[in-house]
């Protein structure tokens, strides 16, 4: 029995979760999220490769690589194994966008996606930072150290820590 706030991961997938903990993997960028039965983009990584091309949050990836993975019972470790890869290889995807008649087909050439877990901070006024941590990964200390130091030089006394949408992770983190 687990709390409602644990996941049972195999060791299939133990792999594929210790990506997010190491702080780095070889892919397209992008998180995404399986709904109803259709590959969603959530969110392309800043800078990662399909951010670079243009695939935008929302977007409803339908086929990789002329493979049909919308309506087939797709799972995450089906969505893994084939848009990550070696490094400089390359995968087209084509994508469903709202507004769009046609799908639109990217060639994205994969590359290593560090994975931050404090992807933004910044200050909201003259007294108040914000910092979003993500995950707990090994790394994670060092950039919620980083980022309230730079938010203390720029004045912060009140700070704003947001957990939001933090999916969890090393536990010593």
């Amino acid at each position: 029995e687990l709390d409602p706030h644990s996941v049972y991961i195999s060791a299939k997938e133990v792999e594929a979760a210790n990506r997010n903990i190491i702080g780095s993997f070889v892919g397209v960028g992008i998180r995404f999220q399986i709904l109803k039965d259709t590959l969603m983009v959530v969110n392309p990584i800043p800078g990662g490769p399909s951010a670079k091309v243009g695939v935008r949050a929302g977007d409803k990836i339908i086929k990789i690589d002329d493979e049909l993975v919308a309506g087939v019972g797709l799972k995450n470790s089906g969505v893994r194994d084939r848009l990550l890869g070696d490094k400089g290889s390359k995968v087209i995807i084509s994508i469903h966008r709202r507004g769009e008649k046609k799908l639109i087909d990217y060639e994205i050439k994969r590359d290593k996606i560090p994975v931050f877990s404090v992807p933004t901070s910044y200050m909201i006024d003259d007294e108040i930072g914000y910092v979003k941590l993500t995950s707990f990964s090994r790394t994670s200390y060092e950039e919620i150290h980083k980022a309230i130091e730079s938010l203390k030089n720029q004045g912060m006394k009140k700070l704003i820590f947001d957990l939001q949408d933090n999916g969890g992770g090393l536990l010593y983190a």
